[in-house]
């Protein structure tokens, strides 16, 4: 039940964070934790430039945008820059801050001392933790599904997460949840399966106690590019391509999430967003009284639809979406193209005055790539003229091609029909 622009807006947050807390480091600044006194500094920092980490630092981020895929399909381009751009440092005797101070050690497991009284007294606060840090880790399963378009299992989730501090509090090791700015920046720079955790903490593991002679001598402002491409990437540009068909509620909705992701807070702004989403879907459906409730309803067929389906041996499905195709409807309705077998073609009709929103539009996508994927043609009807004009005008339309586009549900039908050689459907 999170709409696309909460999502949105929070993706470009976090995009937005990195590069504002890196900017300082990369000219040669000081490491802020606040965007906003980051920001206040940027004045003082532009007359005091630091030349050999802007070199340094505008090299390492030419290195990450230009260097060529045939090179990262083989050793990634972050780890590329940082090996370079250190050995330039070190070997030109650069006079810029760098990784220090690095330390490795094995941690020592011990038995907690209980008793009823510390048990009494930390409950309350084990229990406010807990619940922080499950936020935080399903927070991050949401994120992660829009950008892996994988379900994940938040028990599996919750669970491991509950047996990896057990092992914290072992070793007298903070708490821990799933991270969502590492997580985001794992994906976007190529991680695909579960084991990129354990394998970056492997990896880690290996250099701080192999390595640390090399990491001592990593320039920060280096590290800073790093994390200035990383947040580019996880910037959500591909919305800009539906801005200018999204409802004015949709960029309220994102900018909201987005300038209080950047300059408040995570949590409550992904809170916020579904909120003031609710709250302006609502008034919307108050505005338009003819909008019907919205449901998925594919059991109402004429007589005609039954017998395509039925002569057909459902090699033809009629399938319709009754009321508004938004944000609350997109679960349900996605999650039936899963279920659909000896299909060949599926007849879409979206009956609705209602133009797609945001969410819409990236769910009917996805819809198409499914469908695709199972070797199933699309047929799309949308007999309003005003949503059809707007299907017409998207970037989807190559995908399901022009002459899959129906605004009378009986062409599409005959389409199907000739396609599929049933002649006795047309008798």
């Amino acid at each position: 039940y999170v709409p696309y622009p909460v999502i949105s807006g929070f993706l470009s947050g976090i995009g937005l964070i990195i590069i504002i807390l890196q900017l300082s480091p990369l000219l040669g600044g000081e490491t802020y934790s606040s965007t906003i006194k980051a920001i206040l500094s940027y004045p003082d920092l532009l007359r005091n430039i630091n030349l050999q980490t802007l070199v340094l630092g505008i090299s390492t981020l030419g290195i990450l945008f230009f260097t060529p895929k045939i090179i990262t399909k083989y050793i990634p381009s972050q780890l590329l820059a940082l090996i370079i751009m250190t050995g330039v440092s070190y070997y030109l005797g650069f006079d810029v801050e760098k990784v220090a101070g690095v330390t490795f050690s094995v941690p020592h497991t011990f038995m907690p001392a209980y008793s009823i009284e510390i048990i009494t007294k930390y409950i309350p606060l084990a229990l406010t933790l807990a619940f922080i840090a499950t936020s935080e880790s399903l927070l991050t399963g949401i994120i992660m599904d829009s950008l892996t378009k994988v379900k994940h299992n938040s028990k599996r989730l919750v669970f491991s997460q509950g047996i990896g501090n057990l092992f914290c509090a072992l070793t007298g090791s903070m708490y821990g949840t799933a991270a969502t700015m590492r997580s985001v920046a794992a994906v976007k720079t190529g991680a695909t399966t579960k084991t990129a955790a354990i394998l970056s903490s492997l990896i880690m593991a290996v250099v701080l106690f192999k390595f640390t002679g090399f990491i001592s001598q990593i320039p920060i402002c280096v590290l800073a590019a790093i994390l200035i491409k990383i947040g580019y990437d996880i910037l959500d540009l591909k919305v800009l391509k539906v801005l200018k068909y999204a409802p004015r509620d949709d960029l309220y909705v994102l900018i909201a999430v987005l300038g209080l992701t950047v300059f408040y807070n995570l949590i409550f702004a992904l809170g916020a967003g579904i909120v003031l989403a609710a709250l302006l879907y609502a008034k919307r459906v108050a505005d338009n009284t003819q909008i019907k409730t919205n449901t998925y309803n594919p059991s109402d067929y004429s007589p005609l639809e039954t017998k395509v389906e039925r002569d057909s041996h459902y090699k033809i499905r009629i399938l319709h979406i009754d009321g508004q195709f938004f944000f609350g409807s997109i679960t349900q309705i996605v999650s039936h193209f899963d279920e659909l077998l000896e299909t060949e073609y599926i007849i879409l009709n979206y009956s609705s005055n209602s133009e797609l929103d945001m969410s819409a539009i990236f769910a009917l996508e996805d819809i198409i790539v499914r469908l695709q994927a199972q070797r199933i043609k699309l047929y799309l009807v949308v007999a309003n003229e005003k949503v059809f004009k707007q299907v017409q005008s998207l970037d989807i339309m190559p995908q399901i091609g022009a002459d899959c586009l129906f605004s009378d549900e009986t062409a599409a039908i005959n389409q199907a029909i000739t396609n599929t050689h049933l002649e006795k459907i047309i008798e």
